[in-house]
């Protein structure tokens, strides 16, 4: 029984571990077919006006940008920010979306208001936040906080409220107290919900940074792909471009990967039943 188990187990890892691989070969596929694209469209020569760099003088660029210091400088920059930004809007999101869900009366006080703010487009405020807080990182913070706070606020508040109640009435039978019960039933059961909003918002969190330092001017990865496309340096240009995406990317995986590790159990058990 125990060795027919744990064949069960190895296969089962097998099975996953080769779809792993299948998915890494999948993407490493994509990866090729766009550069190859892109180095199609150079060639073919519909690019204009020095827009047409090969992609290895991208590459270059990124080497000698980060070796050089100019580009690590920018990009560290746009970090900065950005982990700025998204903390506050976990620990804001996270909180707000915790309190609106446990109170009916706090949902429906808040639902129009919040309907409200919501759509108004973060880069539309830059006027007003320049006004107060000058040009520099706290203009990305607030702009990236203002976008990207929603996400994480919406599903932390419907995470609460898709709780079983049985769950509460059963741990306050225990006689645990309300602050208990939040931290061991409602944010654990939360915090699957929490966590695929924290995704959403390092992805806005990474554009609006980007953008405002575009905007505004701020140091950064948009300041400096400004920069090139006004000294005529189009390789470094894109090479800000190149990392930005593949700043994206990394953080992309990265919460993917916590969150398999957080509530990587509930995930299975949800997928086991669609």
């Amino acid at each position: 029984m125990t060795s027919t188990v744990q064949g069960g187990v190895s296969a089962s890892r097998g099975a996953a571990e080769s779809s792993r691989a299948a998915t890494v070969l999948k993407g490493a596929v994509g990866a090729l077919g766009l550069v190859l694209l892109w180095q199609l469209i150079v060639e073919s020569g519909v690019l204009k006006g020095g827009l047409d760099v090969p992609v290895w003088e991208i590459a270059s660029s990124i080497v000698t940008g980060f070796s050089g210091g100019e580009l690590a400088s920018a990009f560290l920059s746009t970090v900065q920010a950005w982990a700025t930004g998204l903390a506050i809007c976990v620990l804001l999101g996270s909180s707000a979306g915790i309190m609106i869900g446990l109170s009916r009366w706090a949902d429906a006080a808040t639902r129009i208001v919040v309907d409200f703010v919501r759509p108004i487009p973060s880069v539309a405020l830059v006027p007003v936040v320049v006004v107060f807080f000058g040009i520099g990182i706290k203009v990305q913070v607030i702009l990236v906080v203002l976008a990207s706070v929603w996400p994480v606020l919406f599903n932390a508040r419907y995470g609460v409220q898709n709780i079983d109640p049985r769950w509460i009435e059963e741990s306050q039978l225990m006689g645990l107290g309300r602050l208990a019960v939040i931290r061991r039933v409602i944010l654990p059961g939360a915090l699957p919900s929490i966590l695929t909003g924290v995704r959403t918002a390092a992805s806005i969190a990474i554009i609006v940074a980007v953008a405002a330092e575009l905007i505004v001017g701020s140091p950064g990865l948009g300041y400096f792909v400004n920069l090139m496309q006004q000294a005529v340096r189009p390789a470094d240009a894109y090479a800000g471009i190149v990392v930005a995406g593949m700043f994206g990317y990394v953080v992309h995986l990265g919460l993917g990967w916590l969150e398999r590790r957080i509530v990587g159990w509930q995930l299975a058990s949800t997928e086991g039943r669609l």
